[in-house]
C-alpha cells in the first residue's frame, strides 16, 4: 500500500483496487482488494455518499435496510484514492466519479482502516488521527 504524508492529510494509494465485500453490524465495513493490496475500511458513524451528479445520501450504520442499501452500490466499485485528513475526516474517491465522506467525531472513533501490510489508520476522538505503519 502506498502511504504518503502531506501537511494536513495522509494519502493512501488504492488504484486498481475494488470493493469486494460490504458487511453490516454496528458499522459498515468495506473489504478492498487488488493484486497487491487488501484492506478493511470500517465506518462506525454516519457517512455521506456523493453520486457523480452531486446528490448526497446519508448512510447510518445503525439504520434499517432502506438506509443501508445505498452502501451496497459500492460493491465491485473501483477505488481511486483515499484521503485520511489529520483532523479525523476521511474522503474516498471512486472510479465511477462518486465519493464518500466521513466526518471526525469529538466522542468516538468514526472510522478505521486496516491493511494486511500492518498499516492502520484510526480517526480518534477529538478530531485527530492515529497512524501505524510497518517499518
Amino acid at each position: 500500500m502506498r502511504l504518503s504524508e502531506h501537511d494536513d492529510y495522509w494519502s493512501v494509494g488504492v488504484e486498481e483496487a475494488d470493493v469486494t465485500r460490504v458487511s453490516f453490524d454496528f458499522a459498515v465495513t468495506f473489504l478492498v482488494r487488488s493484486e497487491s493490496l487488501s484492506l478493511e475500511l470500517r465506518i462506525q458513524d454516519s457517512f455521506v455518499l456523493v453520486d457523480p451528479d452531486g446528490s448526497e445520501t446519508v448512510i447510518g450504520p445503525e439504520g434499517g435496510p432502506e438506509q443501508l442499501a445505498p452502501a451496497l452500490s459500492l460493491l465491485h466499485t473501483g477505488l481511486v484514492h483515499l484521503y485520511a485528513y489529520k483532523d479525523g475526516r476521511l474522503k474516498v474517491e471512486l472510479q465511477d466519479g462518486s465519493w464518500l465522506r466521513v466526518n471526525a467525531s469529538e466522542e468516538f472513533e468514526p472510522w478505521e482502516l486496516t491493511a494486511t501490510d500492518g498499516t492502520r489508520i484510526v480517526s480518534t476522538p477529538g478530531d485527530g488521527l492515529a497512524v501505524w505503519t510497518r517499518r
